[in-house]
């Protein structure tokens, strides 16, 4: 297996300077920042997100073999996610970013049930997609055209919280996880990991010309929260 450095020096490249800038800017803000990512600053100065859809974060000074143990547990159990690993030099922080290829995000659209539009010799209209019935849907080869954003980042989010479990009786730094234990909210509710949904460039451009620079009805229906398509009601 490479060492951290090195993972860092192969992938660093691939990332689009635009996004580093944009992850530590944000990962500098505080938890609060790191969680939500809706701060005016990031808004008002928005960078493409087209290298990845879901970021996963370390604490400062995050132990190299823990990083390194869960790059290996995400590879080799959702080999269907793409990780890049990048070092922020500003912040100090780790941070994973993720993409999932298009036949991982159509298994996890079944196992949501996502409501997905079927083509017009089919009835039209919208209805749960199932995989196996995949050809009856609407644009479904182009995940970035068939998802929106929040779609692909609720997917990755499942499959990472679904199919990442211990194997066994494991210990990483002092956490124990026992046989069968999900790493990642165990992670998340000790602080050792932070997810962030990093969100679709299309969608702030117009938020911010309904919402942040129109004097009109705001648009709060077009809120929601990350990685829940749940919007905001009052």
């Amino acid at each position: 297996m490479e060492s951290l450095s090195e993972e860092i020096r192969n992938v660093s490249g691939g990332l689009s300077k635009g996004l580093r800038h944009r992850a530590e800017n944000v990962i500098s803000k505080g938890e609060a920042g790191k969680r939500l990512l809706v701060s005016s600053k990031v808004w008002c100065n928005t960078i493409p997100t087209t290298d990845c859809d879901v970021m996963l974060t370390f604490p400062l000074q995050a132990n190299e073999n823990q990083v390194m143990w869960l790059l290996s547990r995400i590879r080799g159990m959702t080999p269907g996610i793409k990780v890049n690993i990048k070092h922020h030099q500003h912040s100090r922080v780790y941070g994973f970013y993720m993409k999932a290829d298009c036949d991982t995000l159509l298994k996890g659209a079944d196992d949501l049930h996502l409501p997905k539009p079927l083509k017009t010799e089919f009835g039209g209209g919208h209805k749960e997609f199932v995989y196996d019935d995949r050809d009856l849907f609407e644009g479904y080869h182009d995940p970035d055209v068939f998802f929106s954003s929040q779609e692909r980042q609720m997917i990755i989010q499942h499959i990472l919280n679904t199919s990442l479990r211990s194997t066994g009786s494991e210990v990483v730094g002092k956490i124990e996880l026992y046989e069968g234990q999900a790493i990642i909210p165990t992670l998340e509710s000790k602080g050792i990991v932070c997810l962030l949904p990093l969100h679709s460039l299309d969608d702030l451009k117009e938020l911010k010309s309904t919402w942040i620079h129109s004097f009109g009805a705001q648009p709060l229906g077009m809120c929601s929260i990350p990685f829940n398509a749940i919007p905001i009601v009052l």
